[in-house]
């Protein structure tokens, strides 16, 4: 399973979301597993995951269980509180060129110091913009402090990172603002075969069988 070339990687990746909830994290990572194996890297996912609960994608590549519980505010996403010997075990096994941290939780924080502590890189992709979540909850006690919180863990995460890739230009701006810095923008693009005019998705035909 190595690499057989010089410029090929063994790719880690770390997210809280890949193959049991269909989110964009999840669309975004299984994409991005199948088009560095299509061009020949080795990857590898760490995740954690409901036992016995369906998958809700195919995952694109090896998945390894992180330990977890379920979050208290959304079930269907699960809290960790490391990568656990397991894992630990299975990504040492795997031997990674480069770690791909998507979640910056206490499995995110114990993979770049997994990372860091091997002269490993590790990269950051930002997805979700968790301060403006507070914002759906007007009666939460101390939100104003909550989101400086927030934004101070967010900070001294992603100062551990080569680089933070958020999805637009609005989002850097707003990492940027906050004191995150070594921001690239990774666009997400569209995906081609799904989305075309070949597809004619607005011809009258079609039409006509929404209105039957």
């Amino acid at each position: 399973e190595r690499a057989s070339l010089p410029s090929q990687q063994r790719v880690a990746i770390v997210t809280g979301s890949f193959d049991q909830t269909i989110d964009g994290v999840a669309l975004t990572l299984n994409r991005l597993a199948a088009h560095l194996l299509r061009r020949g890297h080795a990857v590898l996912v760490l995740c954690p995951g409901a036992p016995g609960r369906p998958l809700a994608l195919r995952p694109a590549a090896r998945v390894v269980r992180v330990p977890s519980v379920p979050l208290p505010v959304w079930s269907e996403y699960r809290l960790t509180w490391g990568l656990g010997r397991s894992a630990a075990r299975a990504l040492a096994d795997f031997s990674p060129s480069v770690i791909h941290v998507a979640v910056p939780d206490a499995m995110g924080s114990a993979a770049l110091h997994w990372a860091r502590r091997r002269g490993i890189p590790a990269l950051c992709s930002h997805h979700t913009r968790w301060g403006a979540y507070l914002d759906y909850y007007p009666s939460l006690p101390a939100r104003y402090l909550l989101r400086r919180l927030s934004w101070w863990h967010l900070k001294r995460f992603h100062a551990q990172c080569a680089v933070t890739l958020p999805p637009s230009v609005a989002v850097k701006l707003e990492l940027e603002a906050h004191g995150v810095g070594r921001v690239v923008v990774w666009p997400r693009g569209v995906d081609t075969d799904l989305f075309s005019p070949k597809w004619k998705l607005f011809s009258p035909k079609w039409k006509r069988r929404l209105e039957a």
